[in-house]
């Protein structure tokens, strides 16, 4: 009964260990430079802030994935990118209307990435961020969980996929 005892003591003792050593290898960024993983994404961020009228380019692969919460609600290719960017702003007078006047007067903030993970040329993580936007005179916040995987493209770090998801505020 006594070896018994000591076996279970160890074995809990160990766990905070072991759980602490898992959280270390999923989460340390100490040896990638972090700023150039976030660069393509601050990239992609200012021109959603500044209404360009197309994505800059050096930000995305040619293959990139993209999912977002309107119709179609997924884009992939050479072509995703500015697809995507047409049907947030609007393809038609009555789109940009409405969908394109929220694109147009919102604004897009992102904190510090909850989870970074880099594995070679390649690279995934997390950002919290808001949207907020003018519905007529009031104003509404959306908050999200925006995922993105990166691959590192002639020494550049490139957006290959991101997809946002609706954590709370109006869709």
């Amino acid at each position: 009964m006594r070896h018994s005892t000591i076996r279970l003591v160890l074995a809990l003792l160990a766990l905070p260990l072991t759980a602490s050593h898992a959280a270390a290898a999923t989460s340390d960024t100490t040896a990638i430079d972090t700023a150039a993983v976030l660069a393509p994404t601050r990239a992609f961020v200012r021109a959603l802030n500044h209404y360009v009228d197309s994505m800059p380019a050096g930000v995305f692969t040619d293959d990139v994935a993209i999912l977002d919460d309107f119709a179609p609600y997924s884009w992939t290719g050479a072509h995703a990118v500015a697809d995507w960017y047409a049907g947030l702003l609007g393809r038609t007078p009555e789109e940009r209307a409405t969908t394109g006047t929220r694109a147009i007067h919102g604004h897009v903030t992102v904190g510090a990435p909850h989870y970074l993970r880099v594995s070679g040329d390649s690279a995934y993580f997390v950002l919290s961020a808001t949207y907020t936007w003018m519905d007529g005179a009031t104003p509404v916040r959306q908050r999200g969980a925006w995922t993105f995987a990166e691959r590192r493209v002639s020494g550049h770090w490139l957006i290959a996929g991101q997809g946002w998801a609706i954590v709370s505020g109006a869709p």
